[in-house]
């Protein structure tokens, strides 16, 4: 199972060439977000209440399709490791997002911008989005 942040979920949801080849690459199945992930794209879907109802059914038909990880104790408590042992300031929102990741069993987290979780200490590798690697797959 491969995870994704908010920014591949982002980039495929705004219709990124790179983000739709990736993720068209991936089973479904083996793809992952955290509800936190889920939480801050609502939170975006809300922003504008003229794309609201048209950015919430595209949430919800995500949600659908991917595995949705819980934010429970043990995604916390390494959450809470995360931040304490990372260099450099990682995003609350993130830390708990990717602790569920890893102890939920994510063999990768694929991100638009990997570079922000260098010095983080993560025990699952950052994979950036790139069409390339979903050519190989096929």
């Amino acid at each position: 199972m491969k995870g994704l942040d908010t920014g591949a979920l982002l980039a495929f949801l705004t219709g990124r060439e790179e983000a739709r080849a990736v993720l068209d690459g991936e089973d479904p199945r083996e793809l992952a977000v955290s509800e936190v992930t889920l939480f801050e794209l609502e939170v975006l879907a809300r922003s504008r209440p003229a794309l609201r109802r048209r950015r919430q059914a595209a949430l919800e038909r995500l949600r659908s399709r991917l595995t949705v990880l819980p934010i429970d104790a043990r995604a916390s408590r390494r959450a809470a490791e995360i931040v304490s042992g990372a260099k450099g300031g990682l995003d609350l929102l993130d830390a708990l997002s990717i602790g569920a990741l890893e102890v939920n069993g994510a063999s990768a987290m694929l991100s638009s911008d990997p570079k922000r979780f260098a010095g983080a200490g993560l025990r699952v590798p950052v994979e950036p989005m790139r069409p390339e690697r979903s050519k190989k797959r096929k």
